[in-house]
């Protein structure tokens, strides 16, 4: 109603009279553009410029003795007093030392308004000397202006959406500001207890002196050392000095020219200076014990001073503070009086309060009371303040808060016997309740109110949530889809502070929603980013397994070096056809696949590696856990994930297959995601109601928001994209050689014999060539090639075969063909039948 009233007040008589009464100095212009010395302004005066800074005063005050006077309408008069009624309270803003600020930034004329939050009074009443006004402070703190009437009208209705209870933004302040009042009372209680030995120690001395005792007669007196010099040096009572006199000195003699034993003071003792009869003396801690507290006459030449920074732990001045604050002076009695009484019932008390419900019964309700229209009018009792107390008696009762997310039940307590969760568990984040704080109408006109829920707490920040599931290492945990956010309308508002930012509605998690394991949590920027890990889903993992768990590989790297090298060219950039032309080609790194995943994957395998062998020597065991600088490089290195230049790309793209670089994005895109904090935060959680607490007569209904979690700690999405894409791109290459030799020929009803079949079978055979240097006299004279055989098995089964004998079957032209079809081939312009090569490609030798 004040943002409606507000946006047509500049237009009433009232508010126009107003901005007229602002003219008075500046005209439109900002109110500090024209405040000129007097020099100009008797100038101005003198030429009929511009009227005196007086003259405008005076103008001014007529205007404001006849503002609202007799001579006014009625229409101005009802105007004046709904202008009286919403604004009841004159209020001005002085600025003692004058406006140091740029004239430009004062308000104009039509700029009356500041917006504040918060109640206005900052002080008590008063009165300035000689003031007709009673005054008090005004709370400037939280304001925001200067405004014309219409812009002080928008600001307003923002403030009230942003603030109206369904955007959670009031119930997480109210939380806050009550919890930090709480506190102040807490200090309180805990302050009294903290200083009641000290108390208690004072009245057992008041009574132990009749009541004559006063703190201040028992301080230790002011400190008057007295001073010795030898017209160079001064020393002072409590100076410490070391000994500097080669071979030491003595300070008692048994008999003339004889130090008695134990009181030679060698060179570098310290001592303490202590100033006797108008003598130079000092007391050593390294002489005989019953001789270290008397002090001896001493030589200045012996000694030296030692610098101020040489201090003992604790010296005179450290035990003065010890007993100024009564430490030193605390009883036993008094003790032990604090300990066996106060401290015990105490925590008796704490025990008692905490976690429990305390009332005040207000007054006694009428029997023909009807209760409905009496709880239309009533609230509910503040579940949050019990948490308030259990953190209030912490210091006595040990009560620790739990984190959010920290403690997980297995999920048949949460969701029941729901089949497909039987190995999850639930991990609560949150506890929200409906129309928190209080409800909300939508519509005012039907009287539509609006369906949301408010955290009873505030909750973690999404990164510092993530965190906390984070380190729940082997875990994955289930995750709406966007697509499936969408279907159920689960949707994240965390961008919009002034929207809704909770349904009132169930959300349950479905076994089609698919597992992800948290890679990395950005930091607490709005826009940071958490990158997933994404797994399958609970209905594919319960069904079909070995589509979700990576096989596994029969010859395994045999050193950390070897499996990060493999990984490493396995993540780097390959080429990517950009369009129909020959050099229409870039180069695609899968930048999912960030450093940490990376970091993760080396230590997993590292750890499979330090358990493989347990008979391994220490030596080699080092050897095969270690990892070289230029390995990380291109595993971590921001290389990889630049745009490659021209010789780069040219170099890929001739030992790539065609579909390569779409694999790689593929496989990237099933196997990593990322998203916001919040997004990422919102899509794992899950809401179910718990119904209402009962304690009131209409208490709100209340939701519980959860994670569901789930083991799975031999997934490892770096370690899996980098095996994936490995062996794809060999299974594609294999696909191609095949197509390269037998391209032309054809199955049973036409297909085409590679391309044409849905599954490809093919055999493959490792190999090696022998070749033999042509220096005969060297000692190892030969060396190897290994590679592997690939052959097209057209259906029939060919493990462990010999390679037969290539041969014509037929006329060697015509009608013959080069036997056996899927190992042989015609060679040559006479049509020699010869073994095809081990691997038919140009950069093999085929």
């Amino acid at each position: 109603e004040l943002a409606k009233w507000l946006g047509r007040a500049a237009q009433t008589p009232v508010g126009k009279s107003l901005t007229e009464l602002d003219k008075t100095f500046c005209g439109d212009k900002p109110m500090n553009s024209c405040n000129r010395d007097d020099l100009l302004s008797k100038i101005a005066a003198w030429f009929g410029n511009e009227p005196s800074k007086e003259t405008k005063f005076e103008k001014l005050k007529e205007k404001l003795q006849d503002f609202g006077g007799a001579a006014k309408t009625e229409k101005f008069k009802e105007d004046f007093k709904d202008w009286k009624k919403r604004l009841p309270y004159h209020s001005f803003i002085g600025k003692p030392k004058g406006w140091e600020a740029d004239h430009k930034k004062s308000p104009s004329s039509a700029q009356r308004f500041v917006v504040c939050f918060g109640k206005r009074v900052a002080s008590e009443l008063h009165r300035r000397p000689n003031g007709q006004h009673i005054l008090t402070d005004q709370n400037n703190i939280g304001c925001h202006g200067w405004w014309t009437a219409e812009e002080a009208s928008k600001q307003i209705d923002r403030m009230v959406k942003l603030w109206a209870p369904p955007t959670c933004q009031l119930a997480t302040m109210t939380y806050t500001m009550k919890k930090e009042i709480m506190a102040k009372f807490q200090e309180m209680n805990e302050r009294l207890f903290d200083s009641m030995p000290s108390m208690i120690n004072d009245e057992l001395m008041e009574e132990e002196l009749d009541g004559e005792f006063n703190h201040e007669d028992h301080l230790p007196k002011p400190f008057a050392p007295k001073e010795w010099t030898d017209g160079s040096r001064v020393f002072v009572d409590g100076m410490r000095v070391q000994a500097v006199k080669k071979g030491g000195f003595c300070v008692r003699e048994d008999e003339p020219g004889h130090c008695q034993r134990g009181f030679m003071v060698k060179e570098d003792w310290i001592g303490v200076v202590e100033v006797v009869a108008g003598k130079l003396q000092a007391k050593f801690s390294g002489l005989p014990e019953d001789a270290r507290e008397t002090s001896f006459e001493i030589k200045p030449s012996e000694v030296r001073i030692v610098p101020h920074g040489w201090k003992a732990k604790k010296g005179f001045h450290g035990h003065v503070k010890d007993l100024v604050a009564g430490i030193g002076k605390i009883h036993d009695k008094a003790k032990a009086i604090f300990d066996s009484f106060f401290s015990k019932r105490q925590n008796n008390l704490a025990e008692l309060m905490s976690g429990s419900v305390s009332k005040w019964a207000v007054c006694p309700i009428k029997q023909d009371a009807n209760f409905s229209a009496l709880d239309e009018n009533l609230g509910v009792e503040d579940a949050a303040f019990q948490d308030f107390q259990l953190d209030a008696y912490k210091k006595w009762t040990g009560f620790e808060k739990a984190i959010p997310g920290e403690k997980c039940v297995d999920s048949a307590e949460i969701l029941g016997s729901v089949p497909g969760f039987e190995k999850t568990q639930v991990c609560e984040i949150n506890e929200l309740h409906a129309d928190h704080v209080e409800k909300y109408t939508k519509n005012e006109s039907s009287g539509e109110l609006e369906n949301f829920v408010c955290p009873l707490r505030p909750p973690l920040p999404a990164d510092e949530q993530l965190a906390v599931l984070m380190k729940k290492k082997g875990t994955c945990f289930l995750r709406m889809t966007g697509t499936q956010q969408q279907q159920y309308s689960w949707h994240y508002q965390g961008r919009f502070p002034a929207r809704k930012q909770n349904d009132r509605k169930e959300n349950l998690p479905k076994t089609d929603y698919e597992l992800v394991r948290l890679m990395k949590v950005g930091g607490n920027e709005l826009e940071s980013q958490t990158n997933i890990g994404r797994f399958c889903s609970l209905q594919e993992l319960s069904q079909s397994p070995r589509f979700c768990v990576l096989p596994k590989v029969h010859n395994e790297w045999s050193s950390l070096e070897d499996f990060a090298s493999s990984m490493a060219d396995s993540i780097a950039a390959v080429a990517v056809k950009t369009g129909p032309g020959k050099d229409d080609v870039d180069a695609m790194a899968p930048l999912g696949l960030g450093a940490t995943a990376m970091s993760d994957a080396i230590s997993s395998y590292q750890g499979k590696l330090e358990q493989k062998e347990k008979t391994w020597k220490e030596k080699a065991k080092k050897v095969s856990i270690a990892l070289g600088e230029k390995t990380w490089d291109k595993l971590r290195g921001a290389g990889r994930l630049a745009r490659s230049t021209a010789y780069y790309i040219k170099d890929k793209i001739k030992g790539e297959v065609a579909s390569a670089g779409r694999m790689s994005a593929e496989l990237e895109q099933r196997l990593f995601g990322s998203d916001i904090n919040g997004e990422v935060l919102h899509s794992l959680s899950f809401q179910r109601s718990i119904g209402a607490n009962a304690q009131s007569s209409n208490a709100k209904e209340r939701f519980q928001r959860y994670v569901v979690s789930y083991p799975c700690p031999d997934f490892d999405p770096a370690f899996e994209y980098a095996v994936r894409t490995r062996w794809g791109r060999i299974a594609l290459r294999m696909v191609r050689e095949a197509f390269h030799i037998h391209k032309h020929k054809t199955i049973a009803g036409g297909g085409m014999a590679i391309l044409g079949k849905r599954n490809l079978h093919l055999a493959v055979r490792g190999d090696a060539l022998r070749f033999q240097k042509e220096n005969k006299e060297a000692k190892d004279n030969t060396f190897f090639m290994t590679g592997a055989s690939m052959l097209w098995k057209n259906g029939v089964e060919i493990r462990g075969e010999k390679m037969d004998k290539c041969e014509w079957t037929g006329p060697v032209h015509g009608t013959g063909s080069c036997q056996p079809e899927g190992r042989c081939m015609v060679k040559g312009f006479l049509g020699s039948c010869v073994p095809k090569p081990w691997w038919d490609s140009p950069q093999k030798g085929g």
